[in-house]
């Protein structure tokens, strides 16, 4: 019974919890570029590279891991994209109650 109750909790936290959105946002770097973009909103990968030691290689996979999951949007302006927060995702997966 116990065995069973596990696997029921671990269920409901998978059907409830989105798991994947929180491993993209929770990795060191990614948590200094969201805390970057809260400060100074739609920037290039360019002026977001300018505040990391990575290469701006990196640091635009980074971007895209984080647009890819909703966390960031991005703003086509000529040549460069532009990325902003997606303050409507953020809200959404951190004040949504769970069901557990």
């Amino acid at each position: 019974m116990q065995e069973n109750q596990s696997d029921k909790c671990n269920d409901d936290m998978e059907s409830n919890i989105d798991f994947e959105f929180f491993s993209t946002l929770f990795e060191p770097t990614r948590i200094e570029i969201v805390k970057l973009l809260a400060v100074e909103d739609l920037l290039t990968v360019q002026e977001v590279a300018n505040h990391f030691p990575q290469d701006r290689s990196v640091v635009s996979r980074h971007l895209k891991a984080l647009f890819d999951q909703g966390i960031l949007v991005a703003r086509k302006e000529g040549r460069s994209t532009r990325y902003s927060l997606n303050h409507a995702s953020l809200i959404i997966n951190f004040s949504e109650p769970w069901s557990i």
